[in-house]
C-alpha cells in the first residue's frame, strides 16, 4: 500500500502495535562480579518491514536515566535494533524503554516499547525455566474458532506467566512456514517479508512475556522454511536427478534468508563460540551464558548434521525415513557422519570440563531435539505421510498394528555422532 488509513467510532488507539513489535533479551552472569549482582544485557528490538530509504534512530533508556544508549541496526532484511550493556546491576528489577524514530518519505513515526530487566534469581529457591517449542497457530483446516485457530495462544501465555519463569526457552519452530498462509519461497524480496509476517505472530503472542523475562530462542527446521533439516555444515541444498533438495543435505533457502532468521531470533544471545560463518555464509550462534546459578550452553544440533542420503545411501531415504527393506537405524551406519560437528563438539568438551563457573551449581544444554527417538508407524508403512489421517487412540488404547521404526530426523541418528554427544554430556 502507498497509503492506508482507518477511521471510525470503534477504533482503540491503545491497541496500536508498533513501531517496536517485540523485545527479546538475555542476561549473562558469566563474568565474575565480586559482591555485586551484575550481568551483561543483550537486547534486540524487532521493527516492522521498512521501505528502502527509511532512516531509524533509536534509544534505550534504563530506569529513566538521562543519557540513553543508541542502538545498532541489524543486517539487511532483519529490521532489528540491538544493544549490549555490560556489567549491569541486576540486584533489583529495573524498568527499561526502547524509543524509535523512523523517518519515511511521508514524515517521522515515533514510538516506544517498555519492559522489565529481571532481578537475579535468589539462590534459596528452585530455578524455573519455561521451555516450549513448535508454536503451531492452527490445527487442521483453517477454522475461525478456538478448535481451528490457536493463535494468539492466550490460554498458554496466561498459564505460562502464572509460573513466573526465571527464563524462557523456545526450542525451535517459533514459526511454521505453511501455517495459516503458505510460504512464499522466492525471490528474497518476497520470502523475507513472508517470514516476518509469521515471526510477527510469535511476537504478538509472546511479546508481553519476552519483554520482561530473559529469553533464549533458537531456530529449528521450520523457522528456516524446511520440513526436516540436515544442515551439512551450512551448505546450500541442491536438487539433483532422483534426489529432492529436502534430502540432499544443507539449507534449501540461501544464506541471506537464513541469516535474517538468525538475526531476528538469536542476536540477543552472547557472541558465538565457534566460527562465526560457515558453509555458504550462514551465521552461527553456539554459545553459553550463566543466569540464576545455572550455566547454560546453547547449541544447534541441525546445522552440522549430515544428511542420511549422503552418509548412508544404502538406506534409500525419503525425508529421513529409510525405504530399504531390513535397514535398521540401530546399526552403526556411517561412523564418520556428523551430528554436532567438530567445532561444536570441541566447544561442549571445553564448556563441560573442569570447575563450574563461579556462582553456578549445574550445567544445562539448550538444543532443538533430544538425543533419541522412539517412533512407531502402522505395519506396512515406511514414512509418516499418512499419520494425520490415522484415528487418534482413546485413553488406554494403543494402535494394534504399530511397530517401532527409525527416523533420522531425530538425534538418535547418526548413531556414532549421537554416542559422542552423550559421552560429551556425561
Amino acid at each position: 500500500f502507498s497509503d492506508f488509513s482507518l477511521t471510525g467510532g470503534r477504533a482503540h488507539p491503545e491497541r496500536a502495535w508498533g513501531p517496536v513489535l517485540g523485545l527479546l533479551y538475555t542476561l549473562d552472569q558469566s563474568r565474575e562480579a565480586g559482591t555485586r549482582a551484575t550481568a551483561d544485557l543483550r537486547l534486540t528490538a524487532q521493527l516492522p518491514v521498512l521501505a528502502e530509504g527509511d532512516v531509524v534512530a533509536s534509544r534505550l533508556v534504563i530506569d529513566g536515566r538521562r543519557e540513553p544508549i543508541a542502538g545498532t541496526l541489524g543486517p539487511d532484511g532483519a529490521w532489528t535494533l540491538m544493544w549490549t550493556v555490560p556489567d549491569l546491576d541486576v540486584g533489583a528489577e529495573r524498568a527499561y524503554r526502547v524509543e524509535v524514530d523512523t523517518r519515511t518519505t511521508t514524515g517521522t513515526v515515533t514510538g516506544s516499547a517498555e519492559g522489565v530487566i529481571r532481578a537475579a534469581p535468589a539462590g534459596d529457591r528452585p530455578f524455573v525455566l519455561g521451555s516450549l517449542s513448535c508454536m503451531k497457530n492452527r490445527g487442521g483446516p483453517v477454522r475461525w474458532d478456538r478448535l481451528g485457530m490457536w493463535f494468539p495462544h492466550e490460554d498458554l501465555v496466561e498459564r505460562l506467566a502464572a509460573h513466573d519463569p526465571d527464563m524462557l526457552f523456545f526450542a525451535g519452530d517459533q514459526i511454521y512456514e505453511g501455517d495459516i498462509t503458505p510460504p512464499d519461497l522466492s525471490p528474497l524480496g518476497v520470502a523475507i517479508p513472508d517470514y516476518h509476517s509469521k515471526w510477527q505472530r510469535f511476537l504478538w503472542a509472546f511479546g508481553e512475556l519476552t519483554a520482561r523475562i530473559p529469553t533464549v530462542t533458537i531456530p529449528d527446521d521450520h523457522d528456516v522454511f524446511h520440513g526436516n533439516l540436515w544442515g551439512s555444515g551450512g551448505v546450500r541444498a541442491r536438487k539433483s536427478k532422483g534426489v529432492r533438495a529436502q534430502d540432499a543435505g544443507g539449507y534449501k533457502m540461501p544464506a541471506a534468508f537464513v541469516n535474517v532468521v538468525h538475526a531476528t531470533q538469536v542476536s540477543h544471545l552472547p557472541p558465538t563460540r565457534v566460527a562465526p560463518v560457515i558453509g555458504q555464509g550462514i551465521t552461527t550462534y553456539t554459545t553459553s551464558l550463566a543466569w540464576g546459578g545455572v550455566d547454560f550452553a546453547v547449541i544447534d544440533d541441525r546445522m552440522w548434521k549430515d544428511a542420511p542420503r549422503n552418509a548412508a545411501p544404502e538406506g534409500n531415504w525419503v525425508n529421513g525415513w529409510p525405504q530399504a527393506d531390513g535397514f535398521s537405524l540401530k546399526e552403526p551406519h556411517a561412523p564418520d557422519a556428523s551430528l554436532w560437528g567438530e567445532e561444536q563438539e570441541a566447544f561442549i568438551a571445553q564448556w563441560g570440563s573442569g570447575e563450574r563457573r563461579t556462582g553456578t551449581w549445574t550445567r544445562v544444554v539448550l538444543a532443538q531435539s533430544p538425543l533419541a527417538g522412539l517412533h512407531t508407524l502402522p505395519q506396512g508403512t515406511k514414512n509418516d505421510a499418512g499419520i494425520p489421517s490415522q484415528a487418534i487412540p482413546g485413553s488406554g488404547e494403543y494402535p494394534p498394528d504399530d511397530r517401532p521404526v527409525g527416523d533420522s530426523d531425530t538425534n538418535g541418528w547418526p548413531t556414532a555422532g549421537r554416542d559422542r554427544a552423550v559421552r560429551l554430556l556425561a
